[in-house]
């Protein structure tokens, strides 16, 4: 049982610094905002404080727990006012050129959004939070 949750646990933990890389990548080369994109990158480094030797018992009063609750909502919300702005501000400037000038500015789609969010707002929480029922399906066991 601990080696495959050491295993999951180290899986985890690379995927969260991949994400941590991403968000970094993004910045440079998608020009993301420099706050937001610091903001999620430490999120992501409380979220993997979570995942320790001690993991998938996680204690629902600790302070990396109560953070990582507040962390998820605040970088969903920080991240979805960054992409309306940013979509209303395209489009408000798109219909202003609309006669003047045949080239439009670039709205990111749909897609792209909902891909940014999965990967890069939601993944790790989410992984954080399905933990929380790793144990209810677990056998009881005499530790005697």
């Amino acid at each position: 049982m601990f080696v495959n949750s050491f295993s999951a646990t180290e899986t985890i933990l690379h995927r969260g610094k991949a994400i941590i890389l991403l968000h970094i990548v993004l910045y440079i080369s998608d020009s993301l905002p420099l706050l937001q994109t610091l903001f999620s990158v430490a999120c992501h480094i409380v979220y993997l404080q979570n995942f320790s030797s001690t993991w998938p018992l996680i204690s629902l009063s600790s302070f990396s727990f109560i953070a990582s609750c507040v962390l998820a909502i605040s970088d969903h919300f920080i991240w979805f006012f960054y992409f309306s702005h940013l979509t209303r501000e395209k489009r408000q400037i798109s219909q202003i050129h609309i006669y003047r000038s045949p080239v439009r500015p670039s709205v990111p789609g749909f897609s792209d959004i909902a891909t940014f969010f999965g990967i890069c707002v939601w993944l790790i929480p989410l992984f954080l939070f399905l933990s929380l029922s790793a144990n209810d399906h677990a056998l009881p066991t005499s530790s005697g």
